[in-house]
């Protein structure tokens, strides 16, 4: 699931709490669904570390593919995957990017 317009780990903690009443409604495991977080302003850039790390359903980071890089004055950046995936930005190709 994408949650957009993430800016800080309260955002994603609301975000958590309605996964988890699905889930249990559900009859589904607490944590099956993972969470993309889409941070699309400065707020979000200056939180990133606190965001990535706020919580285990974290799937992947993606900057805002329209509003962020034109803001940077640089080529799309879609998508940096926590399981090593690799991220593609504009047509270059970046293997191995990971959190730190």
């Amino acid at each position: 699931m994408i949650a957009p317009k993430v800016r800080s780990p309260t955002d994603v903690y609301t975000v958590e709490n309605m996964l988890e009443q699905v889930e249990v409604n559900n009859g589904l495991g607490v944590g099956a669904i993972g969470v993309e977080r889409q941070i699309e302003d400065g707020e979000g850039i200056h939180k990133v570390r606190e965001i990535a790390h706020s919580s285990d359903r974290l799937s992947s980071i993606i900057f805002g593919p329209a509003t962020t890089p034109r803001r940077w004055g640089c080529p799309a950046l879609t998508s940096v995957s926590s399981r090593s995936t690799p991220v593609t930005t504009g047509t270059t190709r970046y293997p191995n990017v990971t959190p730190q």
